[in-house]
């Protein structure tokens, strides 16, 4: 399946559905609809161990696909960038629960 990206111009990288929908689950669940939000090294420690190794043996294919996965989800407007934060963090949308958002 084509990703969206939030860069314009550019095209959203190809993953087969089933990678991505758990790499969807697994960010919409591990991010927090308010507060500072995580990094993304949070982000990537908090899906990694959950992930099935059998898809993702690597963790440079865990850290490709979570990027991939996130770009998509803020160009779906699910999540987003906390502003004004180095290093970059991010929220779950605030207005929908997790488990809508996985639905």
């Amino acid at each position: 399946m084509q990703l969206k990206t939030v860069h314009e111009g550019k095209v959203g990288a190809e993953v087969t559905p089933q990678k991505y929908a758990i790499v969807r689950e697994a960010i919409l669940m591990a991010l927090p609809a308010a507060g500072s939000g995580l990094t993304w090294d949070e982000l990537v420690q908090a899906i990694a161990p959950g992930l099935p190794q059998e898809l993702f043996p690597h963790i440079g294919s865990v850290l490709w696909y979570t990027k991939a996965v996130q770009l998509d989800l803020e160009a779906r407007g699910l999540i987003a960038r906390v502003p004004k934060t180095r290093p970059l963090r991010l929220l779950r949308r605030p207005d929908v629960a997790p488990a809508e958002l996985v639905n």
